[in-house]
């Protein structure tokens, strides 16, 4: 891959990783645009984070778990040394 970018500068490798956001001019360009059209919003907000799993009454067979109800959502999932990750999702509307 070999990319040229707006100053001259060129590089090249195996991959390219194009970690430049909701307005993505990385994606754009391979999809043939000039950008992206105004991202349409899901009236959902969304939460992340990270626990400690020690004395909680987590079910030692699972690694993870997802809970889902009307409009919201909560999962969790181990990443190692009784540490987890979770998430969450609400149909709450523009905060």
């Amino acid at each position: 891959m070999r990319v040229v970018f707006q100053n001259g500068t060129l590089a090249e490798g195996d991959i390219f990783i194009g970690a430049d956001g909701l307005y993505s001019n990385v994606r754009a360009r391979l999809q043939g645009k000039e950008r992206l059209e105004l991202p349409i919003y899901s009236d959902t907000n969304c939460w992340q984070g990270y626990f400690e799993g020690a004395g909680l009454p987590l079910n030692k067979r699972y690694s993870w778990a997802e809970y889902w109800g009307k409009g919201d959502r909560f999962g969790y999932f181990d990443i190692s040394s009784g540490r987890f990750s979770f998430y969450s999702g609400s149909q709450l509307g523009a905060i």
